[in-house]
């Protein structure tokens, strides 16, 4: 710092100290060199300036504009889904609703007439036994299918609300207690489970334990049935950062659907039937409020590997 004001005249710079209590001190440098008339250096002047506050609120600040983001972003797909998701099944129901009405209508002319002839009995057989139960089936069906995005969107927005209770996370425990909860269709889908030593990191326990259980899950519906299922969960530390991976060698995912996965009610499969499409827009929305941040590696046939980065933990 020295040699450099010597050379300049005027240095400016940031760097953090450690101060005796254990804190860290992010600290404004700003020096100059006084010289004599032969270019001789003989003082040196300074000011350092403590901008610990500022440089929190500017993280604080930051993090408040990324979440700003996401909300705009999630209010997107929720009106996406109001106008399309919602629609579909909306339209099933006015539908089928009509359809049964009909053929109602169609058993109560065949009742006023005098004498109901065979032919017309085997219709009112065919219309109460076969068609009317599956026209309402179909409703019955578009009906839960609304139940069952309402329910997301529910919990979708509930997170937000919960406030977090940050603490220093032995993820080591808190994979032991996750996996043993999936240890039944561990078990019975014959999948190999690897869970390596893994660092600290800061986090709510409840929620970090949903996110590894959302991708542990999704590691365990879309296992590739041609191979034996393989996951293996690894962290390191790096700087203020711990990061972690889950690892399958399941069916994968396109380039193309990279980012769509983390998006409400985007599903992995299709026609699996498996759920609303939620886990990992969960796990994005938790990783995000803790400051972190979740990305995917995957090729169709290779598998898939989710890396989830959180504050490191205290030593």
């Amino acid at each position: 710092f020295l040699r450099r004001m010597a050379e300049a005249g005027l240095v400016e710079d940031e760097v953090r100290f450690k101060k005796k209590d254990g804190t860290v001190m992010n600290c404004q440098r700003m020096a100059v060199a006084r010289k004599d008339e032969h270019g001789n250096v003989v003082a040196f002047q300074g000011i350092s300036r403590d901008i610990t506050e500022r440089r929190t609120a500017e993280r604080e600040r930051e993090l408040l504009l990324r979440q700003l983001e996401e909300k705009t972003k999630e209010l997107e797909q929720i009106v996406f889904v109001s106008s399309h998701d919602l629609r579909s099944p909306l339209v099933n129901i006015q539908g089928f609703t009509n359809e049964a009405q009909r053929e109602l209508d169609e058993i109560r002319e065949l009742l006023q007439g005098e004498k109901l002839s065979p032919a017309g009995r085997k219709r009112i057989s065919e219309l109460l036994e076969h068609q009317i139960p599956e026209a309402f089936g179909y409703v019955l069906a578009g009906s839960t299918k609304i139940d069952s995005l309402l329910t997301g969107l529910l919990r979708i927005s509930r997170l937000g609300r919960t406030a977090l209770r940050i603490e220093t996370l032995d993820m080591n425990k808190l994979l032991g207690e996750v996996t043993s909860v999936f240890e039944f269709r561990i078990k019975e889908t014959r999948t190999i489970v690897r869970v390596e030593k893994l660092p600290a990191c800061m986090g709510d326990r409840v929620q970090v334990d949903q996110v590894f259980s959302n991708l542990l899950d999704n590691a365990l519906k879309f296992l590739d049935p041609q191979r034996q299922g393989e996951i293996i969960i690894t962290g390191t530390a790096e700087g203020e950062k711990s990061v972690y991976c889950v690892e399958d060698n399941g069916r994968g995912i396109a380039q193309q659907h990279h980012e769509r996965v983390f998006e409400i009610f985007q599903s992995l499969g299709k026609g699996e039937g498996r759920g609303e499409g939620l886990g990992l827009s969960i796990v994005q929305r938790i990783v995000g409020r803790h400051g972190g941040r979740v990305r995917l590696e995957s090729m169709p046939g290779h598998g898939s590997r989710f890396y989830v980065e959180l504050p490191a933990g205290g030593k």
